[in-house]
């Protein structure tokens, strides 16, 4: 147990065990730091102890999900830690049993803020783009590399008859007409 502990206590990204009353049983010294309590405080209390209902239903239901699936659930999680810092986690929950039969749950949190905020930029850059071009007072059409339209302006559209979608061969209607 000391040796598994040292082990745990040594990664620097937080991983908690809890039973299946969704009990910690275990947290090693990150998941402790990240929330500001020590080991004898956080033992035998669940997320209904220290979450929000909503958070601390959310979570349960994550971890029912992930005891019944029976294989690893993961999951990007946006949490709010008690000093009031906002932090992404690519969240992973395995379900697994001692050969008492107890059953435990493995969670463990990666820290991906630089990756969230670039899916979050390059979303905010599509969503402008998309808006630039649909407002260009000219026939454009944008296609993938499957020859697909992925963007289309307004006056294309309305000289078509289409409507604005992306992801077709075609937009609705349109005929092409002066398309390369």
């Amino acid at each position: 147990r000391d040796f598994l502990e040292t082990v745990l206590d040594a990664l620097p990204f937080p991983i908690s065990v809890k039973d299946a009353s969704h009990r910690w049983i275990h947290l090693n010294s990150a998941a402790l730091a990240e929330n500001g309590w020590t080991r004898n405080v956080a033992m035998g209390m669940s997320d209904f102890d220290v979450h929000p209902p909503n958070i601390a239903e959310r979570n349960a239901a994550e971890d029912d999900h992930a005891f019944a699936a029976g294989e690893m659930v993961i999951t990007e999680d946006r949490s709010q830690l008690p000093d009031g810092r906002e932090r992404w986690y690519l969240k992973t929950k395995q379900a697994t049993a001692l050969a008492s039969g107890e059953r435990l749950l493995i969670v463990s949190k990666l820290d991906i803020p630089e990756r969230k905020h670039a899916e979050l930029a390059a979303e905010e850059s599509r969503r402008f783009l998309e808006a630039d071009v649909g407002a260009l007072p000219v026939p454009l059409v944008v296609k993938d590399e499957q020859h697909r339209f992925v963007m289309l302006s307004e006056e294309m559209a309305r000289l078509n008859g289409a409507a604005r979608s992306a992801g077709r061969s075609s937009p609705n209607g349109c005929s092409g007409k002066g398309i390369p």
